[in-house]
Protein backbone atom coordinates (compact mmCIF):
# COMPACT_ATOMS: atom_id res chain seq x y z
CA UNK A 1 0.00 0.00 0.00
CA UNK A 2 1.10 3.73 -0.93
CA UNK A 3 1.15 5.42 2.24
CA UNK A 4 0.91 9.09 2.88
CA UNK A 5 5.07 10.49 2.49
CA UNK A 6 4.69 12.35 5.73
CA UNK A 7 3.13 8.76 7.31
CA UNK A 8 6.21 7.23 5.67
CA UNK A 9 8.92 9.71 7.23
CA UNK A 10 6.99 9.53 11.07
CA UNK A 11 7.08 5.78 10.95
CA UNK A 12 10.76 5.65 10.18
CA UNK A 13 11.30 7.89 13.47
CA UNK A 14 9.75 5.44 16.02
CA UNK A 15 9.50 2.23 17.07
CA UNK A 16 6.85 -0.17 15.39
CA UNK A 17 4.07 -1.08 17.31
CA UNK A 18 1.03 -3.13 17.19
CA UNK A 19 -2.61 -2.39 15.87
CA UNK A 20 -4.87 -4.84 15.07
CA UNK A 21 -7.38 -4.51 12.16
CA UNK A 22 -10.75 -6.32 12.54
CA UNK A 23 -11.78 -7.83 8.83
CA UNK A 24 -14.57 -9.43 10.12
CA UNK A 25 -17.26 -9.48 12.14
CA UNK A 26 -15.17 -11.68 14.78
CA UNK A 27 -13.84 -12.15 18.38
CA UNK A 28 -10.50 -12.33 18.72
CA UNK A 29 -8.69 -14.59 21.61
CA UNK A 30 -5.61 -14.58 23.36
CA UNK A 31 -3.47 -11.33 24.06
CA UNK A 32 -5.46 -9.64 20.66
CA UNK A 33 -8.77 -9.58 22.48
CA UNK A 34 -7.40 -6.77 24.82
CA UNK A 35 -5.90 -4.42 22.13
CA UNK A 36 -7.33 -1.57 20.35
CA UNK A 37 -8.27 -2.71 17.40
CA UNK A 38 -9.28 -0.91 14.48
CA UNK A 39 -12.92 -2.54 12.72
CA UNK A 40 -13.13 -2.37 9.06
CA UNK A 41 -15.62 -5.45 8.28
CA UNK A 42 -18.40 -2.96 7.09
CA UNK A 43 -16.85 -0.22 5.60
CA UNK A 44 -15.88 0.74 1.93
CA UNK A 45 -11.65 0.57 1.34
CA UNK A 46 -11.81 4.07 0.92
CA UNK A 47 -13.48 4.37 4.65
CA UNK A 48 -11.04 1.75 5.85
CA UNK A 49 -7.78 3.35 4.39
CA UNK A 50 -8.85 6.44 6.55
CA UNK A 51 -9.83 4.29 9.47
CA UNK A 52 -6.58 2.45 9.70
CA UNK A 53 -4.42 6.18 8.95
CA UNK A 54 -6.70 7.64 11.68
CA UNK A 55 -5.49 5.03 14.07
CA UNK A 56 -1.91 5.33 13.06
CA UNK A 57 -1.93 8.90 13.02
CA UNK A 58 -3.22 8.81 16.84
CA UNK A 59 -0.17 7.12 17.86
CA UNK A 60 1.90 9.72 16.77
CA UNK A 61 2.41 13.44 18.09
CA UNK A 62 3.38 15.99 16.13
CA UNK A 63 7.24 15.37 16.59
CA UNK A 64 6.94 12.01 15.03
CA UNK A 65 7.36 10.42 18.28
CA UNK A 66 5.05 8.13 19.93
CA UNK A 67 1.76 9.66 21.80
CA UNK A 68 2.34 10.18 25.29
CA UNK A 69 -1.51 9.72 25.31
CA UNK A 70 -2.79 5.98 25.52
CA UNK A 71 -6.32 4.66 25.61
CA UNK A 72 -7.70 2.85 28.51
CA UNK A 73 -9.97 0.10 29.05
CA UNK A 74 -11.37 -0.55 32.43
CA UNK A 75 -10.43 -4.53 32.75
CA UNK A 76 -12.18 -7.57 33.55
CA UNK A 77 -13.78 -10.93 32.15
CA UNK A 78 -16.49 -9.09 29.55
CA UNK A 79 -18.82 -11.64 28.44
CA UNK A 80 -19.25 -9.22 25.60
CA UNK A 81 -16.42 -8.49 24.04
CA UNK A 82 -15.52 -3.96 24.13
CA UNK A 83 -13.16 -2.79 21.89
CA UNK A 84 -11.66 0.78 21.38
CA UNK A 85 -11.83 3.42 18.74
CA UNK A 86 -10.31 6.85 17.82
CA UNK A 87 -13.10 8.71 17.83
CA UNK A 88 -13.84 12.09 15.63
CA UNK A 89 -15.88 14.62 17.53
CA UNK A 90 -17.84 17.88 16.43
CA UNK A 91 -17.69 20.24 18.46
CA UNK A 92 -19.84 23.85 18.62
CA UNK A 93 -18.34 26.74 20.79
CA UNK A 94 -20.28 30.02 21.98
CA UNK A 95 -17.44 32.72 21.05
CA UNK A 96 -18.80 35.66 21.31
CA UNK A 97 -21.83 36.43 23.63
CA UNK A 98 -21.98 40.34 22.53
CA UNK A 99 -24.06 38.72 19.39
CA UNK A 100 -26.90 37.06 21.74
CA UNK A 101 -28.69 40.46 22.13
CA UNK A 102 -30.10 40.45 18.34
CA UNK A 103 -31.06 36.57 18.91
CA UNK A 104 -28.11 35.32 16.99
CA UNK A 105 -25.30 33.22 18.45
CA UNK A 106 -21.61 33.66 16.89
CA UNK A 107 -20.61 30.24 16.90
CA UNK A 108 -17.20 28.57 15.90
CA UNK A 109 -16.64 25.06 14.61
CA UNK A 110 -13.72 22.54 15.40
CA UNK A 111 -12.94 18.94 14.56
CA UNK A 112 -10.69 17.32 17.08
CA UNK A 113 -9.93 13.33 18.01
CA UNK A 114 -11.19 12.47 21.79
CA UNK A 115 -10.48 8.93 23.41
CA UNK A 116 -12.76 6.80 23.69
CA UNK A 117 -13.80 3.37 22.85
CA UNK A 118 -17.02 1.35 22.38
CA UNK A 119 -18.82 -1.07 24.37
CA UNK A 120 -20.26 -3.92 22.08
CA UNK A 121 -23.68 -5.23 23.83
CA UNK A 122 -24.69 -6.72 20.20
CA UNK A 123 -23.98 -7.11 17.11
CA UNK A 124 -26.12 -4.34 16.30
CA UNK A 125 -25.87 -2.15 19.84
CA UNK A 126 -23.34 -0.84 21.55
CA UNK A 127 -22.17 1.90 24.11
CA UNK A 128 -20.22 4.54 23.61
CA UNK A 129 -17.81 5.63 26.36
CA UNK A 130 -15.63 9.13 26.67
CA UNK A 131 -12.17 8.40 28.68
CA UNK A 132 -12.21 11.76 31.00
CA UNK A 133 -9.02 12.46 31.75
CA UNK A 134 -7.58 13.06 35.45
CA UNK A 135 -7.64 16.51 36.71
CA UNK A 136 -8.99 19.16 39.40
CA UNK A 137 -12.57 20.80 39.62
CA UNK A 138 -13.62 24.09 41.59
CA UNK A 139 -16.95 22.92 42.02
CA UNK A 140 -20.22 24.89 42.28
CA UNK A 141 -21.03 28.09 40.70
CA UNK A 142 -19.63 31.25 41.38
CA UNK A 143 -21.75 33.90 43.94
CA UNK A 144 -21.80 36.74 40.97
CA UNK A 145 -23.43 33.88 38.24
CA UNK A 146 -26.91 34.86 37.04
CA UNK A 147 -29.96 32.90 38.58
CA UNK A 148 -27.28 31.00 41.39
CA UNK A 149 -29.07 29.00 43.81
CA UNK A 150 -27.46 28.84 47.46
CA UNK A 151 -27.09 24.66 46.68
CA UNK A 152 -25.11 25.03 44.54
CA UNK A 153 -22.11 26.53 46.71
CA UNK A 154 -19.93 27.20 48.60
CA UNK A 155 -17.04 26.56 45.57
CA UNK A 156 -14.66 23.85 46.33
CA UNK A 157 -11.90 22.13 44.80
CA UNK A 158 -12.50 18.98 44.15
CA UNK A 159 -9.39 16.57 42.51
CA UNK A 160 -10.68 13.47 40.09
CA UNK A 161 -8.95 10.44 38.70
CA UNK A 162 -9.61 9.05 35.63
CA UNK A 163 -12.70 7.46 34.44
CA UNK A 164 -14.97 6.91 31.41
CA UNK A 165 -18.28 8.01 30.86
CA UNK A 166 -21.05 7.77 28.53
CA UNK A 167 -21.19 10.16 25.45
CA UNK A 168 -24.99 9.84 25.57
CA UNK A 169 -27.80 9.53 28.21
CA UNK A 170 -28.38 5.76 27.88
CA UNK A 171 -31.16 5.45 24.72
CA UNK A 172 -33.89 3.22 24.45
CA UNK A 173 -32.67 1.03 22.53
CA UNK A 174 -29.62 0.35 25.09
CA UNK A 175 -32.12 0.16 28.00
CA UNK A 176 -34.01 -2.42 25.97
CA UNK A 177 -31.67 -5.04 25.54
CA UNK A 178 -30.18 -4.40 29.14
CA UNK A 179 -33.84 -4.88 30.55
CA UNK A 180 -33.75 -8.15 28.54
CA UNK A 181 -30.63 -9.34 30.40
CA UNK A 182 -30.95 -11.61 33.85
CA UNK A 183 -31.85 -9.43 36.68
CA UNK A 184 -29.57 -8.48 39.53
CA UNK A 185 -32.59 -7.39 42.43
CA UNK A 186 -34.85 -5.72 40.29
CA UNK A 187 -37.33 -6.08 37.51
CA UNK A 188 -37.27 -3.75 35.31
CA UNK A 189 -39.78 -2.76 32.73
CA UNK A 190 -38.26 -2.86 28.96
CA UNK A 191 -41.11 0.06 27.66
CA UNK A 192 -41.06 2.42 30.22
CA UNK A 193 -41.29 5.49 28.50
CA UNK A 194 -43.71 8.17 27.39
CA UNK A 195 -41.93 9.78 24.53
CA UNK A 196 -41.09 6.61 22.56
CA UNK A 197 -38.11 6.35 19.84
CA UNK A 198 -35.03 4.46 20.20
CA UNK A 199 -32.50 7.06 19.91
CA UNK A 200 -34.09 9.41 22.24
CA UNK A 201 -32.95 8.99 25.78
CA UNK A 202 -34.83 6.47 28.56
CA UNK A 203 -36.85 8.53 31.08
CA UNK A 204 -39.22 7.45 33.45
CA UNK A 205 -36.69 5.44 35.21
CA UNK A 206 -36.09 5.59 39.08
CA UNK A 207 -32.86 5.65 40.62
CA UNK A 208 -32.89 2.32 41.82
CA UNK A 209 -33.44 1.23 38.39
CA UNK A 210 -30.54 3.17 36.94
CA UNK A 211 -28.42 1.03 39.50
CA UNK A 212 -30.01 -2.09 38.50
CA UNK A 213 -29.20 -0.91 34.54
CA UNK A 214 -25.31 -0.61 36.03
CA UNK A 215 -25.42 -3.41 37.75
CA UNK A 216 -26.63 -5.94 34.47
CA UNK A 217 -24.50 -4.18 32.34
CA UNK A 218 -21.27 -4.95 34.69
CA UNK A 219 -22.29 -8.22 34.57
CA UNK A 220 -22.37 -8.62 31.22
CA UNK A 221 -19.08 -7.10 30.05
CA UNK A 222 -16.85 -7.55 32.93
CA UNK A 223 -16.59 -4.05 34.16
CA UNK A 224 -17.48 -2.18 36.60
CA UNK A 225 -20.45 0.28 35.36
CA UNK A 226 -22.28 2.48 37.87
CA UNK A 227 -23.76 6.30 38.14
CA UNK A 228 -21.29 8.84 38.52
CA UNK A 229 -20.62 10.62 41.13
CA UNK A 230 -21.99 14.39 41.38
CA UNK A 231 -18.16 15.95 41.00
CA UNK A 232 -17.39 13.51 38.10
CA UNK A 233 -21.04 14.68 36.52
CA UNK A 234 -19.83 17.96 36.76
CA UNK A 235 -16.05 17.91 35.77
CA UNK A 236 -17.40 16.07 32.61
CA UNK A 237 -19.46 18.45 31.79
CA UNK A 238 -17.56 21.32 32.50
CA UNK A 239 -14.85 20.08 30.03
CA UNK A 240 -12.03 22.37 31.89
CA UNK A 241 -15.02 25.93 31.46
CA UNK A 242 -16.15 28.05 34.11
CA UNK A 243 -18.84 29.35 32.02
CA UNK A 244 -22.95 28.01 32.94
CA UNK A 245 -22.62 25.81 29.75
CA UNK A 246 -19.81 24.01 28.59
CA UNK A 247 -20.27 26.10 25.51
CA UNK A 248 -20.22 30.07 27.06
CA UNK A 249 -22.45 32.35 29.00
CA UNK A 250 -25.48 31.20 27.54
CA UNK A 251 -27.70 29.36 25.53
CA UNK A 252 -30.27 28.68 22.71
CA UNK A 253 -32.70 26.11 21.85
CA UNK A 254 -30.58 25.53 19.06
CA UNK A 255 -27.77 24.02 21.12
CA UNK A 256 -30.36 21.84 23.36
CA UNK A 257 -33.60 20.85 24.85
CA UNK A 258 -35.62 22.60 27.20
CA UNK A 259 -38.06 25.04 27.61
CA UNK A 260 -37.02 28.18 26.12
CA UNK A 261 -40.69 29.68 25.56
CA UNK A 262 -41.21 30.64 29.19
CA UNK A 263 -42.52 33.82 30.13
CA UNK A 264 -40.33 35.53 31.81
CA UNK A 265 -37.52 32.10 32.41
CA UNK A 266 -37.52 31.12 28.66
CA UNK A 267 -34.05 33.29 27.73
CA UNK A 268 -30.62 33.15 30.15
CA UNK A 269 -28.84 36.45 30.41
CA UNK A 270 -28.74 37.94 26.96
CA UNK A 271 -29.74 34.77 24.53
CA UNK A 272 -33.17 34.61 23.28
CA UNK A 273 -36.27 32.86 23.52
CA UNK A 274 -36.57 29.81 22.34
CA UNK A 275 -39.26 26.82 21.41
CA UNK A 276 -40.65 24.37 23.97
CA UNK A 277 -40.38 21.18 22.02
CA UNK A 278 -42.44 19.53 25.11
CA UNK A 279 -40.95 16.34 24.71
CA UNK A 280 -37.31 14.54 24.38
CA UNK A 281 -35.08 14.51 21.62
CA UNK A 282 -32.80 12.02 20.04
CA UNK A 283 -29.39 12.38 21.88
CA UNK A 284 -27.40 13.24 19.25
CA UNK A 285 -29.77 15.59 17.23
CA UNK A 286 -27.39 18.74 18.09
CA UNK A 287 -24.46 17.51 16.89
CA UNK A 288 -22.72 19.01 19.59
CA UNK A 289 -19.79 17.79 21.87
CA UNK A 290 -17.90 19.60 24.64
CA UNK A 291 -14.01 18.50 25.09
CA UNK A 292 -14.00 15.63 26.29
CA UNK A 293 -16.50 14.23 23.67
CA UNK A 294 -19.74 14.52 25.77
CA UNK A 295 -22.92 15.17 24.04
CA UNK A 296 -26.54 16.15 25.39
CA UNK A 297 -25.33 16.94 29.00
CA UNK A 298 -27.22 20.42 28.95
CA UNK A 299 -31.05 19.52 28.94
CA UNK A 300 -33.65 17.01 27.50
CA UNK A 301 -33.08 14.41 30.58
CA UNK A 302 -32.30 15.23 34.21
CA UNK A 303 -29.27 12.51 35.07
CA UNK A 304 -29.06 10.21 38.51
CA UNK A 305 -25.95 10.78 39.82
CA UNK A 306 -24.64 8.06 42.90
CA UNK A 307 -24.68 10.86 45.56
CA UNK A 308 -27.00 11.25 48.50
CA UNK A 309 -28.94 14.78 48.67
CA UNK A 310 -28.35 16.17 52.28
CA UNK A 311 -28.80 12.57 54.16
CA UNK A 312 -32.27 12.80 53.29
CA UNK A 313 -32.33 9.86 51.31
CA UNK A 314 -32.85 11.42 47.72
CA UNK A 315 -30.37 11.19 45.62
CA UNK A 316 -28.73 14.32 43.33
CA UNK A 317 -29.79 14.59 39.30
CA UNK A 318 -27.99 17.22 37.28
CA UNK A 319 -28.26 18.85 33.48
CA UNK A 320 -31.72 20.16 33.73
CA UNK A 321 -34.06 18.52 31.38
CA UNK A 322 -37.00 19.44 28.46
CA UNK A 323 -39.25 20.86 31.00
CA UNK A 324 -36.96 22.93 32.61
CA UNK A 325 -36.27 26.48 32.02
CA UNK A 326 -32.64 27.05 31.05
CA UNK A 327 -31.34 28.58 34.39
CA UNK A 328 -32.05 24.46 35.28
CA UNK A 329 -29.90 23.28 32.41
CA UNK A 330 -26.50 25.41 33.89
CA UNK A 331 -23.14 23.21 34.86
CA UNK A 332 -23.65 23.90 38.39
CA UNK A 333 -27.27 23.65 38.51
CA UNK A 334 -28.20 20.35 41.20
CA UNK A 335 -31.53 18.89 42.21
CA UNK A 336 -33.51 15.83 43.94
CA UNK A 337 -35.53 13.32 44.12
CA UNK A 338 -36.60 10.40 45.58
CA UNK A 339 -34.60 6.99 44.67
CA UNK A 340 -37.90 5.74 43.80
CA UNK A 341 -39.25 8.72 41.79
CA UNK A 342 -39.79 8.61 38.13
CA UNK A 343 -40.73 11.22 35.49
CA UNK A 344 -40.92 11.67 31.74
CA UNK A 345 -37.53 13.94 32.24
CA UNK A 346 -36.01 11.33 34.66
CA UNK A 347 -32.84 9.49 32.91
CA UNK A 348 -29.08 8.32 33.19
CA UNK A 349 -25.70 7.83 31.92
CA UNK A 350 -23.87 5.54 32.95
CA UNK A 351 -19.40 5.50 33.95
CA UNK A 352 -17.00 3.43 34.20
CA UNK A 353 -14.23 3.05 36.90
CA UNK A 354 -11.05 2.88 35.54
CA UNK A 355 -8.58 0.33 37.33
CA UNK A 356 -4.68 -0.17 37.49
CA UNK A 357 -3.35 -2.08 35.17
CA UNK A 358 -5.88 -1.49 33.15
Amino acid sequence: HEWPEELNQQLKAIDFCLIPIRTENCRPTGALAAAPAVDVFDQSETEAEQAILEAIKARLDQDGKRSQVSLTIPTGVAKAQGFSAQVRQQQTLIADDNYAYSGKLKLQKRTQTVQGYLERLADDIGLEMMQIPAGTLLMGSPEDELERQDREGPQHEVSLASFCMGKYPVTQFQWRFVAGLPPVKLQLNPNPTRFEADTHPVEQISWLEAVEFCGRLSLHTGRPYRLPTEAEWEYACRAGTKTPFHFGETITTNLANYNGADEPHGAYGRGPNGENRQTTTSVDQFGIANTFGLCDMHGNVWEWCQDEWCQNYHRVVRGGSWYCTPQRCRSASRFHFSPAAYHPDLGFRVACSLTSGA
